[in-house]
């Protein structure tokens, strides 16, 4: 094992240590590395003044770009910067009569009545519904990019013929992990932009479980925000970690129901996957489930981002192992893992 790696698996370790309620999470005898299941909980932090998350706000804490969102034009509705791609998909998804309920409902495109700081123009926005508007303040949020990629196959065809040396991504690799490059690489002290592509997938659980956590911010009890106790998420690869991650999201009150809640969702989710239309003729790409749930006990997940979303030349299983060529996304393999990991949840929590 690398130092690095070294350093990483005493990053997780501390997954369980800062959860306020360890002692319970730990008597669910979840199937987590020693090293985690041997630490003991320190102090919970004072408790904080409650924190009041207002759509935009909720809404960047996922997507890491602010600007990206505006409150919709009424209550219930939330504006996201256009991208003309997931804009057709939205629209195609409104008339999926299995999926339109797992998507957020589209209410067309607006031009925002402020100005663009860029174009100096009213920006465009796709305008849908905001699905954080039923659930109490401070609500818990996770994002969970699908797919055994989060490139598409144009992407990938680009990066190799750019072949021109990038040392700011050799950068990126080796502050992240030293030993992730070639003596090649090394000497030339740079990669190609495929190479970190291929990289990053290799990096998380992407590549071994079709689906990786891209963000999560937790709304505790007592009405504060928690940040994640760990937020590397690009360097979540162990199932066991992640299953520790997902206690750590559901942790507090009414755990044992959210996490079933989520359970009978997901399920739900993947009987409307199969029997859809528009499913097996799209490449989902870069998409993600989103997560909610508040301390009153409500939950629910919902498909978002379909910028990546494209019509494929061929109908696709969403389960094939993907080979250049074939658009194989690795959805549903990727949800059927979620739905595994989310079943040790309830087990344990019964």
């Amino acid at each position: 094992m690398s130092s690095q790696d070294q350093r990483f698996e005493l990053d997780c370790q501390q997954l369980l240590v800062a959860a306020p309620r360890i002692a319970r999470i730990k008597q669910l005898n979840l199937p987590l590395s020693s090293e985690l299941r041997s630490l003991k909980p320190r102090p919970h932090r004072t408790n904080q003044s409650t924190v009041t998350m207002a759509t935009e706000e909720a809404w960047t804490q996922l997507s890491g770009h602010a600007g990206n969102f505006q409150s919709g034009s009424r209550p219930g509705r939330v504006m996201k910067r256009l991208c003309q791609a997931e804009a057709d998909c939205l629209q195609a998804l409104a008339s999926d009569p299995r999926l339109r309920d797992f998507a957020p409902a589209f209410y067309g495109i607006r031009r925002s009545p402020s100005d663009d700081s860029d174009s100096g123009v009213g920006a465009e926005f796709v305008e849908m519904q905001d699905l954080l508007a039923e659930f109490q303040a401070p609500v818990s949020l996770m994002d969970c990019k699908i797919g055994c990629r989060t490139y598409l196959e144009d992407e990938l065809a680009m990066a190799r013929r750019d072949a021109k040396p990038r040392p700011d991504m050799y950068r990126r690799i080796v502050e992240t992990d030293p030993d992730a490059t070639t003596p090649e690489q090394r000497a030339a002290g740079a990669v190609t932009k495929l190479d970190y592509m291929l990289w990053r997938e290799r990096l998380s659980s992407t590549s071994s479980l079709a689906f990786r956590i891209d963000g999560l911010k937790r709304g505790d009890p007592d009405g504060s925000v928690a940040p994640p106790p760990f937020d590397d998420f690009k360097r979540l690869r162990r199932r066991e970690d992640i299953l520790a991650m997902l206690a750590y999201f559901v942790d507090g009150v009414q755990a044992g129901g959210v996490a079933r809640a989520y359970l009978e969702r997901l399920r739900r989710l993947r009987e409307a996957l199969t029997q859809s239309e528009f499913f097996p003729k799209h490449e989902l790409i870069g998409s993600s489930l989103l997560f909610v749930h508040d301390r009153a006990g409500r939950a629910s997940v919902w498909m978002i981002d379909f910028g990546k979303t494209r019509p494929s030349p061929s109908r696709l299983s969403h389960t094939a192992e993907w080979s250049e060529g074939n658009h194989e996304d690795g959805y549903l393999t990727g949800l059927d893992n979620i739905i595994h990991l989310f079943q040790q949840l309830v087990n344990a929590c019964a």
